[in-house]
């Protein structure tokens, strides 16, 4: 069904080219969720002690991009934050797939929802709704995050549980341009939006609000990528 919609609006892209139409701009848009498993393996079992493996973590944490926080050794707890400017590395929101045409202006974008990009859209103003704008739009995107790291003792071997709580800001901002029924740009205003922050923990799925133009609701959640990172860290790291 996204094909179809897709090539429908590249048709009425060509009418217009072909009747030599100098009207509004075309816009498409296309949302798909995240395909990542909500199911993620946060847990994993340690075949040496517990000392070995809360040195082993401790070790490598502290070698890493991870902020430690605060470590209870009696209350098994390691409590560790981060911050990444690349939030697709480590959640899945899904894919936007774009689609903008004016005057001789064409361009298709997609990129993951979590992911910073740029993008152009068409939309039309005046007192007949008639006359054609197209904004230039820039997303920044942010990722922070709370972990805890539980080590848990069982005889000779130990249990880590990794539990994140995800915090997304995404930021949108840029400039557009109207223009008059000849196509001359006779205005320009910022675009202005205010921050959306999507919060998740680790197995849930957050839904949230795109700040401009976006795909209305759209999803998120892990990808498994940084409780695995973490996972791995213990040098004899052996899964269940």
């Amino acid at each position: 069904m996204q094909e179809a919609l897709l090539k429908a609006v590249w048709m009425l892209i060509g009418l217009s080219s072909l009747t030599g139409c100098v009207g509004p701009g075309i816009s498409g848009l296309q949302y798909q969720g995240p395909t990542a498993d909500e199911r993620v393996k946060n847990e994993v079992l340690i075949h040496q002690p517990f000392d070995a493996t809360w040195d082993a973590l401790i070790g490598q944490l502290a070698k890493s991009f991870f902020v430690i926080n605060n470590v209870e050794k009696a209350s098994r707890i390691i409590n560790i934050s981060f911050s990444t400017d690349k939030p697709e590395e480590y959640v899945d929101c899904g894919v936007s797939e774009r689609i903008f045409s004016y005057r001789n202006q064409k361009a298709n974008y997609t990129y993951p929802v979590s992911g910073s990009n740029l993008y152009k859209y068409a939309g039309t103003w005046g007192p007949y709704q008639n006359l054609p704008y197209v904004a230039s739009v820039m997303r920044k995107t942010n990722l922070e995050g709370r972990i805890n790291v539980y080590v848990a003792p069982k005889e000779n071997e130990t249990l880590v549980t990794v539990n994140t709580r995800y915090l997304l800001t995404i930021r949108a901002g840029g400039q557009a341009e109207f223009a008059n029924s000849l196509g001359t740009v006779v205005d320009r205003q910022n675009v202005v939006s205010e921050p959306v922050t999507v919060s998740f923990n680790t197995g849930q799925t957050a839904i949230a609000d795109e700040p401009v133009h976006g795909p209305g609701q759209f999803k998120c959640r892990s990808n498994g990528s940084l409780e695995a990172e973490i996972l791995k860290m213990p040098k004899k790291l052996q899964a269940f």
